[in-house]
């Protein structure tokens, strides 16, 4: 099993410690042999802020790992789970012809992005690219340990963006989370412990990889850097794929994820994939939420054990 972390955080969110149960946990215990990649836009890396696209990581971190796990185990083939930003890099990669993958998890994006209407009006604004004009060249979801004048005013900023009843934040870090991306969690679903620990879970960002992903928004789909196709052939993509998407998901919306394997049935038969909505949850509270080891995990389990027949 490999592991692909989502955008602005790091493979740590696999093995979470303020939970009872992580993912990593919950496949090694059940015999799975867990590697967990640290792409380059892992905030544990220094080169997390440096320009990079998703290009970079579909085309060369991910087919690196790949190739790295089936060495040192002897593997044939990897079975590959990718959350968020992760999800989208990696049926890039396969799309691109990476070999040795025997199946996918897709959680929360597909070869489709369709998202709510503030983040298509923050795609429109082209709000990366403006902000790399002022001269910032990454983002960060904590205060990066700075409390001057401009952190305070982004803070007051933030508290006027308006959220769902009920979602409401005082914490800083989880205002600027809403901003970047989009309302990622159902609060009722994170224990206090977990989201007292989100400025250690969310960092930097480089805008360079957000504003390709803006482009993704307004395109509706997958596209590199260049403004081409993400995925060119879609029977590329003709292995067992489970979408996994949350119900309440405020960040891309699961009709994106339904529409992908839509065409994907259409183009390479419908056996290969499978849809789960998973009523209750959102983005990122899917993976560190405190019942998803009962709630989501089990559905990725349930996908293995049925490619390994």
């Amino acid at each position: 099993m490999l592991l692909v972390h989502p955008l602005g955080m790091s493979g740590r969110v696999f093995s979470l410690d303020t939970v009872e149960t992580s993912m990593v946990e919950v496949l090694a215990e059940s015999g799975h042999d867990v590697w967990v990649l640290d792409h380059r836009g892992s905030i544990d890396l220094e080169v997390s802020g440096d320009g990079f696209t998703a290009d970079s990581v579909a085309f060369h971190d991910i087919p690196a790992a790949v190739a790295t796990v089936r060495l040192l185990t002897g593997s044939r083939e990897v079975d590959v789970v990718g959350h968020g930003f992760g999800a989208i890099a990696l049926l890039m990669s396969l799309g691109e012809g990476l070999e040795g993958v025997r199946s996918a998890v897709c959680s929360q994006a597909g070869i489709h992005l369709k998202v709510p209407l503030a983040t298509r009006l923050k795609a429109g604004l082209y709000l990366p690219s403006v902000m790399q004009s002022l001269g910032i060249g990454a983002f960060r979801a904590d205060s990066g340990g700075e409390r001057g004048w401009k952190n305070q005013l982004l803070d007051a900023g933030l508290r006027a963006i308006p959220v769902d009843s009920g979602e409401w934040c005082t914490s800083p870090v989880c205002r600027r989370v809403t901003f970047m991306y989009g309302m990622l969690f159902e609060h009722h679903q994170l224990n206090l412990a977990t989201h007292e620990a989100l400025h250690e879970l969310f960092g930097v960002v480089n805008l360079t990889v957000f504003d390709q992903l803006a482009g993704m928004v307004r395109a509706g789909q997958l596209v590199r850097a260049d403004g081409s196709p993400g995925i060119r052939e879609l029977k590329r993509l003709r292995l067992p794929i489970l979408f996994l998407h949350g119900a309440e998901n405020g960040c891309f919306l699961p009709a994106g994820t339904v529409e992908s394997m839509r065409v994907l049935a259409e183009a390479n038969g419908p056996g290969f994939y499978r849809h789960e909505l998973i009523p209750g949850y959102g983005d990122m509270d899917c993976l560190i939420g405190k019942n998803a080891a009962r709630d989501v995990f089990p559905l990725v389990l349930r996908h293995l054990e049925e490619v390994a027949g």
